[in-house]
């Protein structure tokens, strides 16, 4: 979308320089010589002034910031047969002007021409003789630079096509610039693109009226005005800071978003007592603080352009020449407004000053969003691919899972299913064996080995199936009676002391999954049984408690430390961890950390902790 932009933002900028180097055929100015001299009386006759002691001026005055009238002495080569010459005078904004020719001083009177009209300043049409002449123009302002021509009237024609197709130029790519701002206003909805269109149609006024096409396209006595180009130019300044503290908000910049309020709020109040005191002095300090604010302000944008743009991925053939065209942008502000306080002379650069920043301001937004937007793309990109890679490992990882849960499933079944026939002839035949014959004891070893194979399978298989499958929790009510039961199903269940519990709480019910509570109680009394000595008994303790404002009931059993000795209290629910004295015994380190692992899904805390030579697990369930 905003390469699209780009693109066509070179067709309008293309009509834009074809404007420009139409304007450059600039017609013939006669004028040979300009001085100026300062009345500071505001009361000399033009006898007088032609003794005064003129100084010579550029071809651009910027002269007014004073309350006293000055007079400019043009000098000028009229050629043989010249036709009707014509006096302009751009832009057409100054206060008072008073033209005296040399038919006023050949006669003996100062007849003195009135150009005080917008369209007198802009055309006056003279009837010089051939050879050099001397104008003068009597002029009171409030400030504005001003540059006065004398040309043949063709000559005359052809500076004013050119003058209107430098700005059909400019205020085609304005137009073209307001449409894209539009655009990115209903397409991202930031606060910064109002305070852009705000401003560019404030500089598209501005400049407009500055080079007299308001003046007849908007017969307003208002637009006509000279001092509504002072305002427009005070409106201009003010949507600029505006724009720039939108933007530093956006960039999230907190300081200089204040620093460019106060220069606004500073601004704004100065203006407004433009009505209420003498304007010159108050004109000329609202110059001074706009130019050094502006040059500030430009200085500010270039820093912070160039560290965005050393940040970004841009080609160095490109950031070479968004630098150049950076700093030519700052040069041609900061000259304009040195030209502007008098550091330097006045040229065309500073009536242009404004297009040339309103310019680049749009086409650096332009530039910025397309590179964000390239980065963006870049981003999403590289997002892309690493969610495809994760994608892929994920399936590889799901089939190298299904495929090892088939593997245990398979293994499972072929070790249980010989497992089974070995523990069915074993005991066939110990049924039809005394127990004193030599065979007893190593048929009840073996049922003991398939006994300790089978446990270990069982837990493989819960791992598992753990592992794999997260099967959702079917909480329901259960009797303790019912859950409690399970105990006897457990081989050496005749070593198990449960406490004394009264009938009425056997009846009580607990609420949990009944599967994944069953693993838990199993698996804890299971690795009681074969970690105490042989001959003790294994404490289960059912007691109803309140935890917190939750009532229910804690399960803990409880054994003897046997010759396996104590498990680290910090590993015991590891997986695959045994003690150094437990490694001796048939196991594979699961059993704990399967119901530490059930007890998590289940939202509970299986809890460990030793008593001197006894070591306690246990866990609570609420009552339904």
């Amino acid at each position: 979308m905003i390469a699209n932009m780009m693109r066509r933002l070179k067709i309008f900028l293309l009509a834009l320089v074809l404007g420009l180097c139409c304007a450059t055929a600039m017609a013939k100015d006669l004028v040979v010589e300009q001085a100026i001299f300062n009345d500071s009386t505001g009361d000399m006759s033009l006898a007088q002034i032609k003794g005064a002691a003129f100084q010579p001026t550029p071809n651009i005055t910027a002269r007014g910031f004073n309350s006293s009238p000055f007079w400019l002495r043009l000098k000028v080569d009229v050629p043989a047969d010249p036709g009707p010459l014509v006096l302009s005078i751009r832009p057409t904004l100054v206060d008072t002007v008073t033209l005296f020719t040399p038919q006023a001083s050949s006669q003996g009177k100062e007849l003195g021409l009135n150009l005080n009209e917008r369209s007198a300043q802009a055309k006056t049409l003279l009837d010089l003789q051939p050879g050099r002449q001397t104008l003068y123009l009597r002029v009171e302002t409030t400030g504005f630079l001003f540059q006065v021509k004398v040309m043949a009237l063709k000559a005359a024609d052809a500076q004013n096509l050119n003058d209107h197709i430098k700005l059909g130029g400019i205020l085609t790519v304005y137009i073209f610039l307001i449409f894209i701002v539009l655009f990115l206003m209903r397409l991202r909805h930031e606060t910064f693109h109002f305070f852009f269109l705000i401003h560019l149609l404030i500089g598209m006024l501005n400049y407009s009226e500055f080079v007299g096409f308001l003046g007849p396209l908007i017969p307003s006595n208002w637009i006509a005005d000279k001092y509504a180009s002072r305002l427009i130019g005070v409106a201009n300044f003010i949507s600029f800071w505006l724009l720039a503290q939108s933007i530093f908000g956006y960039l999230n910049m907190p300081r200089a978003q204040r620093w460019t309020r106060y220069v606004v709020a500073g601004f704004a109040l100065s203006s407004l007592m433009l009505f209420v005191i003498d304007r010159q002095p108050l004109l000329w300090a609202l110059v001074l603080f706009g130019a050094w604010t502006t040059l500030l302000g430009s200085a500010t944008v270039l820093t912070f352009a160039l560290r965005f743009l050393l940040s970004t991925s841009v080609v160095k053939i490109s950031l070479v020449l968004l630098v150049s065209a950076l700093s030519f942008f700052v040069a041609a502000v900061g000259l304009a407004m040195l030209q502007l306080v008098g550091i330097f002379e006045s040229t065309q650069l500073f009536s242009d000053s404004t297009t040339v920043r309103n310019f680049f301001m749009a086409i650096g937004l332009i530039i910025y969003l397309w590179i964000q937007d390239s980065e963006k793309k870049e981003v999403l990109k590289l997002t892309q691919i690493d969610l495809a890679v994760s994608d892929a490992l994920g399936r590889k990882k799901a089939l190298r899972l299904a495929t090892q849960s088939q593997f245990m499933a398979m293994l499972m079944h072929e070790l249980k299913t010989p497992l089974y026939i070995i523990q069915i002839a074993a005991t066939s035949l110990s049924r039809h064996m005394a127990l004193t014959h030599p065979d007893a004891k190593r048929l009840d070893n073996i049922a003991r080995a398939v006994d300790d194979l089978n446990f270990i399978i069982d837990r493989c298989v819960q791992a598992d199936q753990l592992d794999q499958r997260d099967e959702p929790l079917n909480k329901t009510p259960i009797a303790l009676k019912t859950f409690l039961s399970e105990v006897i199903h457990i081989k050496g269940h005749e070593r198990i002391s449960l406490s004394s519990i009264a009938e009425a709480q056997m009846s009580a019910q607990v609420f949990t999954d009944y599967q994944y509570a069953r693993i838990i109680l199993i698996n804890l009394i299971t690795n009681a049984l074969k970690y105490s000595p042989p001959e003790s008994l294994v404490q289960l303790n059912v007691e109803p408690i309140q935890l917190g404002a939750v009532p229910g009931v804690n399960f803990k059993v409880s054994n003897t430390i046997g010759s396996a000795g104590r498990p680290d209290p910090l590993k015991v629910f590891t997986r695959y961890y045994r003690a150094e004295g437990a490694k001796k015994e048939v196991g594979a380190g699961l059993g704990l950390w399967l119901s530490h692992s059930i007890a998590i899904k289940l939202g509970i805390e299986l809890r460990c902790r030793f008593e001197a030579d006894l070591v306690h697990f246990e866990f609570f369930l609420e009552l339904s």
